[in-house]
């Protein structure tokens, strides 16, 4: 039928039968668990699933296990403890999407699957995209994360997160974020008293080095030393890297020789690679073990 007039348009939906308005909103009423129905059919159960996706829910105050349903929404959480986040299976299809946020600046929340296998664990401030696999999905393997990302954190590192050349540390700022697979990671602080030993850092909040996806020469970073004395001289680069011999946990630092020709890297430290009580500052971006994306 041509519409050509605006009367035209509102004939055509003035004659669609009102029996079959009522049908549709019974079957919809059906699938939310509302007034019986005819039953639904599976692309009925699709369309309930994608319009609920547009929508989405803030659960405020939550400190125990929480289990989503396939006609829930996008769903915020605002932690008063960390908990588990229960991802559905029943009437769940294929490429069922969902975003969980975790509102919280301390709590991390776990999304497991159906059958109680872990996803992944959502940090502070961070939000997480799941999407199905499959139909009736009930392990972790059903399970993608399309998409993550979120704002600044506190890492929580402590003086006992630095190995032993670095001394006792002090004045630590640290700030997290995910981006991704990756982690982005702020490090600023006073070195204690260096002594002769490999310095590493461990990396917040028990994540793990993704070593499937490391950048070239497994590079994991940079920063900078600074004396305290000004000018060039009191500059120092320094990088972060993965070394299998410190373990996936941990990112070392290293630091480039001062008028070494080759311009290569070293890995000894003491007074070469910094004095006493002096100011260093670091960027790190690290693949991290459970957030590749797919």
């Amino acid at each position: 039928m041509a519409w050509s007039t605006w009367t035209d348009k509102v004939t055509a939906v003035d004659t669609v039968a009102a029996a079959d308005v009522n049908q549709l909103a019974a079957n919809i009423l059906a699938v939310k668990g509302g007034a019986a129905g005819t039953a639904p059919t599976k692309a009925l159960e699709t369309l309930i699933s994608e319009v609920s996706d547009m929508g989405g829910v803030y659960s405020a105050d939550t400190s125990t296990s929480q289990t989503l349903v396939y006609t829930s929404g996008n769903v915020t959480y605002n932690p008063t403890a960390s908990h588990d986040v229960n991802l559905p299976t029943t009437s769940v299809v294929s490429g069922w999407t969902r975003r969980i946020f975790n509102r919280s600046a301390a709590y991390v929340l776990t999304v497991k699957a159906s059958g109680g296998a872990t996803v992944v664990a959502i940090q502070p401030k961070t939000w997480v995209e799941f999407q199905a696999r499959q139909a009736t999905p009930t392990t972790n393997a059903h399970w993608s994360q399309v998409d993550a990302g979120g704002s600044w954190y506190a890492g929580g590192t402590v003086a006992g997160d630095f190995s032993a050349g670095w001394g006792t540390c002090s004045d630590i700022v640290s700030n997290c974020r995910r981006s991704g697979p990756e982690l982005e990671w702020r490090l600023k602080f006073l070195s204690g008293t260096a002594a002769g030993n490999v310095c590493t850092i461990t990396i917040p909040n028990s994540l793990s080095i993704d070593t499937n996806f490391l950048h070239a020469l497994n590079r994991l970073g940079e920063g900078v030393r600074f004396t305290g004395s000004g000018g060039a001289a009191g500059l120092q680069i320094q990088a972060a890297f993965y070394d299998s011999s410190s373990g996936a946990t941990v990112v070392k630092i290293v630091y480039r020789v001062s008028g070494d020709a080759n311009k290569t890297w070293n890995a000894d430290v003491g007074t070469d690679m910094f004095g006493n009580a002096e100011n260093h500052s670091y960027w790190f971006r690290i693949p991290i073990s459970g957030w590749a994306l797919g």
